[in-house]
């Protein structure tokens, strides 16, 4: 519940993780690490508990990862001086239509402004119009719960 409460809204601010998502997250692996298999049911268990805890990590360093890239300056300046150079280069073709011409024009500048659009959206992950929906950690946290509750009740 962290992530989707915490961290989530912490990612599409600052682009960085949320200290006490992190604090839980290293208690996590603490209680792994001070954990002592006795039996061989309980050390399979542990094992596969371990390979699962490893990519759980994997995809939080690659969220936080992803939260705080942002596109070199460079990049978006050769992505909107090559915009506006098409779109100028498009009045050198020449035509007998000049309604043609600025149509076309029109359309060539719309797409390159929608592709500008989008790339500064999607720059940013977990904000926005186009962001990535906590959904996945919704049901995810409701199918632990019920397992925990099935656990509990039988």
């Amino acid at each position: 519940m962290a992530v989707k409460e915490k961290e989530w809204k912490t990612m599409a601010a600052d682009g960085k993780a949320d200290k006490d998502t992190k604090s839980a997250y290293k208690k996590l692996w603490d209680s792994y690490y001070s954990y002592e298999p006795r039996e061989d049911h309980q050390m399979a268990f542990f094992s596969e508990s371990i390979g699962h805890m490893n990519e759980v990590g994997r995809y939080r360093r690659q969220r936080i990862m992803f939260s705080g890239y942002e596109i070199p300056g460079i990049m978006w300046a050769f992505i909107v001086i090559g915009g506006v150079i098409t779109v100028f280069l498009n009045y050198l073709l020449g035509t007998r239509n000049t309604w043609i011409l600025a149509i076309v024009n029109g359309l060539i500048a719309a797409f390159i402004s929608f592709s500008i659009f989008l790339i500064y959206n999607l720059q940013h992950p977990f904000s926005g119009d186009v962001s990535i929906s906590t959904t996945p950690f919704e049901s995810l946290s409701k199918s632990f719960e019920e397992r925990r509750q099935n656990r509990v009740t039988e």
